[in-house]
């Protein structure tokens, strides 16, 4: 009988393995609190992941109905089916965003992460270069930002708070925003463990293809000084010579032109040759040892 009873436990668990789907594009995200707290949660997408609200469990996606921890909590929403000004989220660890039908390329179509913390800021952080080696250049252009009404304006780019998330590793997020008017942030009001129903501060997860923003956006604390690499000539002919600080060991390099699509890479050298590259403007990324990337322009005559 026990022996019945084990065959069956290894069946139904191993039905529930096969069920389970893999992403093709799967990212997890680390947050820490400011006294140490900490949570986890993943974000991914798929060609036939649910443009909606509702949870996809093939996916991972398992709804979450109890009140946020009252000390520190991360959770993440599929925003498409949802009005990013209501409510009415369906939260869930893991949230799996479908691809846009009309897309050249994979993208974010727009997760959101609730934070409920007592402590902020809230460190969140990422392995950027999954950004960076995912085959879909849309997720160049991820970022992360509290403004809600990033999709209303006309260049999205120019949006108060957006914070590029492919070229650094981590960022420090708050809820407090001068500059940043409460009535546009995301947020949503939702039960907290022995403290009742309050607001809890959300942000955008979310890529872009109509512009190469993020390639030529250095964040403060991981940019590379004007000083530290100098790129010649520029305009460039058939080759281009970097020029960069000693203490940076740079081990590889990317080049995309203004679409947002690599044209070259490889393991990095002082003396790139660029016989292949057509007449254009182009953006030179370049890796160190610690997985930090690092861009600047040129231009190939």
């Amino acid at each position: 009988m026990r022996i019945c009873l084990v065959f069956v436990q290894i069946f139904v668990f191993s039905s529930i393995l096969l069920a389970q789907e893999t992403p093709e594009f799967l990212m997890p995200l680390w947050f820490e609190d400011a006294v140490g707290n900490k949570d986890t949660i993943w974000v991914g997408e798929d060609s036939a992941a649910n443009c909606n609200q509702e949870l996809d469990a093939e996916y991972g996606e398992e709804l979450i109905i109890s009140p946020f921890d009252h000390i520190f909590e991360v959770r993440a929403v599929n925003v498409d089916g949802a009005s990013p000004w209501g409510g009415g989220y369906k939260f869930s660890k893991q949230i799996i965003s479908c691809v846009e039908p009309s897309a050249q390329c994979h993208l974010f179509g727009g997760i959101g992460i609730f934070i409920h913390a007592q402590f902020w800021p809230v460190k969140v952080t990422w392995d950027s270069l999954l950004l960076h080696s995912n085959p879909f250049p849309c997720n160049y252009n991820t970022i992360l930002t509290p403004n809600r009404s990033v999709w209303t304006i006309q260049n999205w780019y120019e949006a108060e708070n957006i914070y590029c998330m492919s070229p650094v590793s981590h960022l420090s997020l708050d809820y407090n925003y001068p500059n940043l008017s409460p009535i546009i942030q995301l947020w949503t009001e939702y039960e907290i463990s022995g403290s009742g129903v309050d607001t809890i501060w959300g942000y955008w997860l979310t890529s872009h293809i109509d512009a190469p923003h993020c390639l030529t956006t250095l964040p403060i604390e991981e940019a590379l000084s004007i000083s530290e690499i100098q790129l010649y000539p520029n305009p460039a002919g058939n080759w281009l010579q970097i020029e960069v600080e000693d203490s940076l060991e740079i081990t590889d390099y990317e080049i995309y032109d203004v679409n947002g699509k690599m044209v070259q890479m490889g393991t990095y050298d002082s003396r790139l040759v660029l016989v292949s590259l057509q007449r254009g403007v182009y953006v030179l990324l370049l890796k160190d040892k610690f997985n930090k990337f690092f861009s600047k322009s040129f231009v190939k005559m």
